[in-house]
């Protein structure tokens, strides 16, 4: 019987393409053989870093005119810039941990008015506190500001490219100041300033949801929707100073631990420049509830004791504008 030819590999025949993860350039990140496998073993997804910056263009909603003065009131906040940062590791196709930032959020709103005479819509029923400087006054100022920081620690599940979720702890600050001066006409001219300072730190656990609609064929382009929930313990504080022709009336605080709750609802679009680059822009609302607040503080009526039964149960909204871009490495 003949014995069965020897099949021999033909050295001109081409070779079938290499997978998208053997690619030269990949295989260069992974050390510069061609030829090794990736950590990942294959699968598509070697362990990652990824940081991403974004300009935040937000408006606080918390504010509404505000005034304890009869001449004038203050406005509502205006769109202040701030941003957030977000540095991240993924593991592999399915999981990360991240970091992110989101602070220099501050808005601030400012009035003054000059005459005679100007009045305080204050009311002192027991005449226990001495407000005679702000009454029949030349001269009224009055200051809001509201600061906002926030820190956030996640571990994300990804399901391929469609869908993310998390879940972490969160910190956030808002403090807030409001204060009112005043000024008597000459020869006295006696002044008075009256402060009202809250500091919020709430800290807790939240998780979210992001799901991604890749555009055409290429899937350079997607649209994205996210939206977050979290509850936190707010530990909250409170302070209330009065001083009058230089005499200090009222100087009281009060702190203690309250409920909140923040959630969140967003809507971006993604363009992908690069393997490694993309940028997007999008529009984020976030609501706030369990809040002390410097301008919902029970002011009036004026006696000894106010200040010392801070208000934590207000609440404000975020929203504007995001740009931002991110590197992957």
């Amino acid at each position: 019987m003949a014995a069965e030819p020897e099949t021999v590999a033909n050295s001109t025949s081409p070779l079938l393409p290499l997978p998208e993860v053997f690619e030269m350039d990949a295989a260069n990140d992974f050390g510069g053989d061609v030829f090794a496998l990736p950590p990942d073993c294959g699968q598509g997804c070697p362990p990652s870093w990824y940081a991403q910056g974004e300009a935040l263009y937000f408006v606080n909603e918390g504010s509404g005119p505000v005034s304890l003065s009869n001449a004038f009131a203050l406005p509502e906040f205006s769109t202040e810039l701030g941003l957030r940062l977000t540095v991240g590791r993924r593991w592999d196709c399915s999981e990360a941990l991240e970091v992110v930032y989101v602070g220099a959020l501050k808005w601030q709103v400012a009035g003054e008015a000059f005459g005679f005479p100007l009045n305080s819509k204050f009311a002192v029923p027991l005449a226990d506190v001495n407000i005679s400087a702000f009454n029949g006054a030349e001269f009224h100022r009055q200051t809001y500001e509201s600061t906002l920081h926030s820190l956030e620690i996640n571990e994300r599940y990804f399901d391929w490219d469609t869908m993310s979720c998390l879940i972490g702890l969160r910190y956030l600050n808002l403090d807030e100041d409001f204060s009112f001066e005043s000024r008597d006409p000459a020869p006295l001219a006696d002044e008075g300033l009256f402060t009202v300072g809250t500091r919020n730190h709430l800290i807790g656990p939240q998780c979210g949801l992001d799901v991604i609609h890749p555009v055409g064929a290429s899937n350079r382009l997607s649209l994205s929707a996210k939206t977050k929930l979290g509850v936190y313990a707010n530990f909250a504080e409170g302070e209330v100073r009065l001083i009058n022709a230089g005499v200090q009336e009222l100087h009281n605080s009060d702190d203690g631990v309250a409920f909140a709750f923040q959630g969140e609802l967003g809507a971006r679009a993604n363009l992908r420049v690069t393997r490694r680059l993309s940028v997007h822009c999008g529009y984020e609302l976030w609501y706030l509830y369990g809040l002390a607040l410097a301008t919902g503080q029970p002011v009036s009526p004026l006696t000894q004791a106010t200040g010392t039964n801070r208000n934590a149960d207000q609440d404000t909204w975020f929203h504007g504008v995001t740009l931002g871009g991110q590197f992957t490495w």
